[in-house]
C-alpha cells in the first residue's frame, strides 16, 4: 500500500487503490525473474565462491552457467586506441600460456565476441580509471574500461583464473579500485636487489593491481644510483665494508633503470625514487665528506640503525649537488613524484656547526628542526620548477616551512596522518603497526593487515577522506638479506594490503577472505613465490601449575598445522615430538624446577611453515607473583600485562617478541610480595640492549630485600660493565647475589640511561629500558 511508505524507496510504487490487479501482476512478474536467475546462475553469488577467489576479489560479481576456454581460433580485438598496446601485451602473454599464436586486430562495428577477447574503451561514470567490465560467456570475452589502465587489470583477473586452469568461469565482473595509490617500499639500501629481482616484485605487483614501487634508492648503509657527475656515488657510496671484513655493494646504472622503469609502466607500476636527505645520508658523506658538516672522513655505514652524519645545510655546496642528483632523477624517472625522505634526522651535528648555526640565524628559525623543515621546502621548491610534487615521511610535516603541495607519507602513527590531513595535505598511509611488512609475524600477521585502514578513524565518512590517496606496505631490507626472506615477508601479507587498498576496508569480511587466500596459494606457488606463514606458525602459552611447577602447550597458528618439538635447542623435524591441532585441552608440558629450552617448528601444506623458534623458560621461587611498578610500562610493549616479569617465559634477541616489557625513559621500580617468608641468595634479570632502537642495559640494578613491607635493606647492586658503544643487540641477565636470608618483599629497580648519550646519534632523546623475568632464587 502507498501510504506504507511516504517517502520514495529503491523499487516500483504503484498505488494499490486502483491498481490492484496490475500491481499483483508485476510482483509476479519480478519474483518470476529472480527465479529464473537463480535457477540459471550458481547458487552462490560472492566474490569468494571456488571459481572467483581472486586477490584482490571484484567489486561486484556475479557467476553464470558455463565456461570459455581459450583455443585454437581465438583472436584478441581492440577497439579504442590506448587499448591496442593492451591488447597486444596480452595476446603475447596469452600465446605462451596456450602454445598457439593469436591474432591481435582492430573490431569492426558489430562484431560479436564469438571465440575472441575483446579490449573496449568506454566512457562510463560508474568506472574509475582503473576500474574495469569483464563479461565471460561461452562465446568469448568483453573487456570493457575508461582507461588502459582498466584493461591491463581485467588482464590480471584473467591471469589469476587461468592459472586456476583453462576453463574460464562465466560470468559478469564490475572491478573499480578505492583507492588511487597502493604501493610497496622496496629497500635497496640496505641490501641490493639485482634488476632481475626488482622486475620479478613489479611482476608480483601488477598481478595483484598495486601500482607503486617505492624504490628506496639511498640510504646510510648504501647509495644505489649511478650519476656522472658525482663518480665516486658509484665508486665509493655504493660499496660498504661488512664486519667480517667483505665488501658488499652495488648499483644501477642509468640504463637500467631506464629499462625497470619502462617494464614498471607497461605493467602500469609508477616507480618513485626515493633519495634520503638530510638525514639518512652517511653512504654520500663517504664519497663526498666535505658535504657533512665535521668533513668527514666517513665510511659508508655497515651496521643498521640511523646515522647522525647528516648533509650539513649551512653549506650550498650541499645544494648544488643534491640538486644535480635531482635532475639526473628526474631525467630517469617520469613519475611526478619523488619521494625525499626527511626522516629520522638527528640535528646534534647541525647544533655544533658554525655554516648551520650561521644558517639558522640568518633565516631567523627558532631550532635546528626548523631548519630540516627549510632545508626539505628548499628542495621541494627546486623539484616544482621541473613539475614534480615531493613526498616526505611524516616528520617533514612538523615544521612549519613544508611545501603546499607535498604529500606526508605515515610511517609512525595515523595520528600523524590525522594531523597532516587537518593542515590539508595528501597523505600516504604505511603505519608501523600494520604496514611494516619487515617485521614478524608477531608484530604484524594476515589479518592485521586485513584490518588496515589507510584513512583516520576522525576522518572516515568525510569528505577530507579524500585527501588520503591511499597506502603502502614498507619491506625495509635490514633483516631481508635474499629473495627466499623477501618472498617470505611479502606473502600472504601483500594480498591483504592489495586487498584493503583496491577495495578499501570492510568490504569483504575476513572469513571470506581467508578462504579466498587458501586457494590463491596455488597461484603463488605457480609465480615461483616461496610464500611465509599467516600468522605466527605456534605459540608458546605458559601457566604457572600446581606446586609452582610450569606447564607449557605449543599452539599451532594454523588449524591445518603440526608441531614438531625438541626440549633443547636441537632443530626438530617431522621424526620428533608431534602436536595436532589446538593442545589448549591436552595434557601440558610441564617443568618443575630449574633453566629450560624448548625448540620447535610447524608444518603445513607439506613443508615447514616460517622459522624454528626457540623458547626459553625459568622456574624460580616468585614464578606467578606480579610485581607492583612504580612506573607503568611504555605502550605498547607490555611484554604480556602485569605478570609478565614473573612468568617464567624468557626473552629473546628480537624485543618485539612479545615477551619484553618496555619503559622509555624511565626505571624499572618493582616490588614483589612473595606472601610469606622464603630463603633467598640471589635474585635475577633479564635485560635486552640494542642501541641503535635506542635500548640500552641499565646502568645499575638495585635489590631491596625484606621482611617487613615499608623495611626493605639494599642487600645487593650490580653494575653493568658492558659498553654501552656495543652495536650488537644482545640480551643479558643481571645476577644480585648475597647470603641467604628470609624475605617476603623485594624491590628491584633497574636504573635506565635515562636519555641517549652524546655520543649516541639519537643524543639527548629518551632511552629505552627492556626488561623480562625477575627471578628469585
Amino acid at each position: 500500500g502507498l501510504d506504507a511508505y511516504p517517502q520514495p524507496r529503491k523499487g516500483i510504487i504503484m498505488d494499490f487503490r486502483y491498481f490492484r490487479r496490475e500491481a499483483v501482476l508485476m510482483g509476479l512478474l519480478i519474483a518470476g525473474v529472480i527465479v529464473w536467475q537463480v535457477i540459471n546462475r550458481s547458487p552462490a553469488q560472492t566474490p569468494v565462491q571456488a571459481s572467483l577467489m581472486l586477490v584482490p576479489a571484484p567489486t561486484q560479481a556475479v557467476l553464470l552457467k558455463g565456461e570459455f576456454t581459450p583455443g585454437p581460433g581465438l583472436r584478441v580485438l581492440w577497439s579504442g586506441e590506448s587499448a591496442e598496446s593492451e591488447a597486444r601485451f596480452f595476446a603475447g602473454w596469452l600465446a605462451g600460456y596456450t602454445g598457439f599464436e593469436i591474432p591481435v586486430e582492430e573490431a569492426q562495428p558489430g562484431q560479436e565476441p564469438a571465440n575472441r577477447i575483446l579490449f573496449r574503451l568506454v566512457r562510463e561514470v560508474e568506472l574509475s580509471p582503473e576500474g574495469y567490465r569483464l563479461d565471460i560467456s561461452t562465446e568469448g570475452i568483453e573487456i570493457s574500461a575508461v582507461g588502459a589502465a582498466g584493461l591491463f587489470y581485467a588482464t590480471q583477473t584473467l591471469r589469476q583464473m587461468l592459472d586456476d586452469g583453462p576453463g574460464l568461469p562465466a560470468c559478469s565482473l564490475l572491478d573499480t579500485p578505492a583507492f588511487s595509490w597502493r604501493g610497496l617500499l622496496l629497500d635497496a639500501s640496505r641490501h641490493f636487489w639485482t634488476p632481475d629481482q626488482v622486475r620479478r616484485v613489479i611482476d608480483q605487483l601488477a598481478y595483484h593491481k598495486m601500482n607503486v614501487l617505492h624504490w628506496h634508492l639511498t640510504d646510510d648503509q648504501g647509495w644505489r644510483l649511478a650519476v656522472e657527475l658525482q663518480p665516486r656515488l658509484a665508486q665509493h657510496a655504493a660499496w660498504r665494508t661488512e664486519p667480517d671484513g667483505s665488501r658488499y655493494g652495488g648499483f644501477y646504472t642509468a640504463e637500467q633503470v631506464r629499462e625497470i622503469v619502462a617494464y614498471a609502466a607497461q605493467r602500469h607500476v609508477t616507480v618513485v625514487p626515493e633519495i634520503e636527505m638530510p638525514g639518512h645520508s652517511q653512504a654520500a658523506l663517504a664519497a663526498y665528506p666535505e658535504l657533512s658538516c665535521t668533513g668527514g672522513p666517513h665510511e659508508v655505514w655497515n651496521d643498521w640503525g640511523v646515522s647522525k652524519e647528516i648533509f650539513c645545510a649551512g653549506n650550498e655546496a650541499t645544494f648544488l649537488f643534491l640538486q644535480s642528483v635531482l635532475v639526473k632523477v628526474t631525467g630517469l624517472f617520469p613519475s611526478a613524484y619523488v619521494h625525499l625522505g626527511g626522516d629520522e634526522v638527528p640535528v646534534a651535528r647541525w647544533e655544533a656547526c658554525p655554516r648551520c648555526e650561521e644558517r639558522r640565524l640568518e633565516l631567523e628559525l627558532p631550532d635546528a628542526h626548523a631548519l630540516q623543515s627549510w632545508f626539505l621546502r628548499r628542495i621541494a621548491d627546486s623539484l616544482a620548477l621541473q613539475n614534480r610534487q615531493v613526498i616526505g615521511w611524516d616528520e617533514t610535516a612538523e615544521g612549519p616551512l613544508l611545501h603546499p603541495q607535498a604529500i606526508v607519507q605515515v610511517w609512525r602513527d595515523m595520528d600523524f596522518a590525522e594531523a597532516a590531513i587537518r593542515s590539508g595535505h595528501r597523505v600516504i598511509a604505511s603505519p608501523t603497526s600494520h604496514a611494516y611488512f619487515d617485521y614478524g609475524l608477531e608484530s604484524i600477521d594476515l589479518k592485521k593487515v586485513f584490518e588496515f585502514n589507510p584513512v583516520p578513524e576522525a576522518f572516515r565518512g568525510r569528505r577530507e577522506a579524500a585527501l588520503v590517496l591511499g597506502g603502502a606496505a614498507n619491506a625495509w631490507s635490514e633483516h631481508i638479506p635474499d629473495q627466499a626472506a623477501l618472498d617470505d615477508r611479502l606473502f600472504p601479507r601483500l594480498l591483504a594490503m592489495a586487498e584493503v587498498l583496491w577495495h578499501g576496508p570492510g568490504a569483504m569480511a575476513w572469513p571470506d577472505f581467508h578462504v579466498g587466500v587458501q586457494h590463491h596459494y596455488n597461484r603463488l606457488e605457480k609465480l615461483g613465490i616461496a610464500f611465509g606463514a599467516e600468522t605466527v606458525p605456534l605459540r608458546f602459552e605458559s601457566a604457572v601449575g600446581a606446586g609452582g611447577g610450569l606447564d607449557i602447550r605449543l599452539i599451532p597458528g594454523m588449524p591445518d598445522a603440526d608441531i614438531f618439538y625438541v626440549e633443547g635447542r636441537t632443530v626438530p623435524d617431522s621424526t620428533d615430538r608431534k602436536v595436532s591441532g589446538d593442545t589448549a585441552g591436552s595434557t601440558p608440558i610441564r617443568f618443575s624446577r630449574g633453566d629450560h629450552s624448548i625448540t620447535a617448528r610447524a608444518y603445513r601444506r607439506g613443508r615447514p611453515s616460517g622459522e624454528t623458534i626457540t623458547r626459553e623458560f625459568r622456574l624460580h621461587a616468585a614464578l606467578g607473583v606480579a610485581p607492583k611498578l612504580a612506573v607503568p610500562w611504555t605502550a605498547p610493549y607490555d611484554g604480556g600485562g602485569a605478570g609478565a616479569l614473573t612468568d617464567g617465559r624468557l626473552g629473546t634477541d628480537q624485543f618485539r617478541d612479545g615477551i619484553w616489557q618496555g619503559y622509555f625513559g624511565a626505571d624499572l621500580d618493582a616490588t614483589l610480595d612473595l606472601g610469606v617468608a622464603v630463603t633467598v641468595d640471589s635474585v635475577l634479570l633479564g635485560a635486552f640492549q640494542y642501541i641503535n632502537s635506542w635500548i640500552f642495559l641499565p646502568r645499575r640494578v638495585r635489590v631491596y630485600a625484606g621482611t617487613i613491607q615499608g623495611n626493605l635493606e639494599l642487600i645487593s647492586i650490580a653494575d653493568n660493565p658492558v659498553s654501552p658503544h656495543e652495536r650488537n643487540r644482545f640480551v643479558r641477565t643481571f645476577v644480585a647475589a648475597f647470603p641467604a636470608k628470609e624475605v617476603r618483599y623485594i624491590r628491584v629497580v633497574a636504573e635506565s640511561l635515562g636519555t641517549c648519550p652524546a655520543w649516541h646519534e639519537a643524543a639527548g632523546n629518551p632511552a629505552w629500558l627492556f626488561i623480562d623475568e625477575i627471578a628469585v632464587r
